[in-house]
């Protein structure tokens, strides 16, 4: 006998004009980065298209194995692929967003291969593809929907008529904390990838004869050159620092993410130059 479906959820579909973001999240971004992927296995090679193309590839697994689920009364079904899977609602431990938007995380009492949690594309189709409000409104109502469930209220509630649980341990903390790294992760990245795939190679410019002329010219050219020793010891090793500490200080929340970021993308050229000495 199949189980009734949850009020006001929809059995999710990968093609739904409401809502690209599954088939964005699991057929379209995986395939753009595939193709990053062949292009940087291309001859030749080198140590920063290795390593970029292996952040890709992990990418594109992890966005293959998204999941769409299905809240139900009685259990939660989900599938990857084909086939729908049953999770009874006491195997999970949490449910919550994750750092990648558009995806959600549970962790189970079972380790989930490949990643050890069951990380899922939301479902949320809205009447305008545009509504960002209405989706993330849906979003946490299908959040606060399995939260309720997994706290043991069994009455019919709508997912948006539940009410959000507050957890004794409250995960913000952590959660952005990865988002922090995350932010850090994406600027080293780039300048890996500006640097050794690309070839991109910044040079200070040389002063212009009409140099002494404009006080604009010569403030950006000092900057540049400014700039350029902040790579050099010990001033590397105190703007590291610096960042660090203003990271600390914000608590990793959103003012965080841009010093991470920056943090990241200082990293990634410090290697650029220790590798090509």
């Amino acid at each position: 006998m199949m189980e009734r479906q949850s009020p006001g959820i929809e059995k999710p579909r990968l093609f739904d004009e409401r809502d690209s973001g599954p088939a964005l999240l699991k057929l379209w971004f995986p395939f753009l980065l595939s193709l990053i992927v062949i292009e940087l296995c291309q001859p030749p090679l080198n140590p920063g298209s290795l390593v970029l193309s292996g952040l890709f590839a992990t990418a594109v697994l992890f966005l293959l194995t998204l999941a769409l689920i299905m809240p139900g009364d009685r259990n939660l079904r989900y599938r990857r692929f084909i086939r729908w899977h049953t999770i009874n609602y006491e195997e999970i431990i949490e449910c919550e967003r994750s750092i990648f938007p558009g995806v959600g995380c549970m962790k189970l009492k079972q380790f989930v291969p490949p990643w050890g949690r069951l990380y899922f594309a939301y479902y949320a189709p809205t009447a305008s593809p545009f509504d960002c409000a209405g989706k993330l409104a849906a979003q946490k109502a299908v959040l606060r929907y399995i939260r309720d469930k997994m706290a043991g209220r069994s009455e019919g509630a709508t997912p948006a008529q539940t009410k959000v649980q507050v957890p004794a341990t409250c995960p913000e903390k952590e959660g952005s904390v990865r988002v922090c790294a995350l932010w850090a992760l994406s600027g080293f990245a780039w300048v890996l990838f500006l640097r050794l795939v690309l070839g991109f190679r910044p040079t200070i410019p040389t002063p212009s004869v009409f140099a002494h002329e404009n006080i604009l010219y010569r403030l950006g050219l000092a900057l540049w050159r400014f700039g350029a020793h902040l790579l050099d010891w010990p001033y590397n090793f105190v703007v590291v620092l610096a960042i660090s500490a203003v990271i600390v200080a914000s608590r990793y929340r959103r003012a965080a993410w841009g010093p991470a970021a920056a943090l990241g993308f200082f990293l990634g050229e410090l290697l650029v130059r220790f590798i090509q000495r």
